[in-house]
């Protein structure tokens, strides 16, 4: 149901808000990766490509699983042999 989608994207926002206020970027956020506890509530798993940030630092990395990049990273990245 609708209600049910919402309910998860809404954990979904929270815990990446949440992860980036710390200065974490996940970088493998993905289906598997998304599991969710037998309280209904949903828990982020799998932070080994996960990069700490200092405050106001960019990051450039590429990385993450590549079946799940837009089209148009691959294609970049093939362009430009990254």
């Amino acid at each position: 149901p609708e209600n049910t989608v919402k309910f998860f994207i809404a954990q979904l926002i929270l815990a990446i808000e949440e992860l980036h206020s710390k200065g974490m970027v996940h970088w493998d956020l993905k289906p598997e990766n998304v599991l969710i506890g037998e309280d209904g509530y949903i828990k982020l798993a799998d932070f080994g490509l996960a990069k700490l940030l200092k405050k106001d630092e960019m990051t450039n990395s590429f990385v993450g699983t590549q079946y799940y990049f837009a089209p148009e990273i691959i294609n970049s990245s093939l362009n430009e042999g990254i």
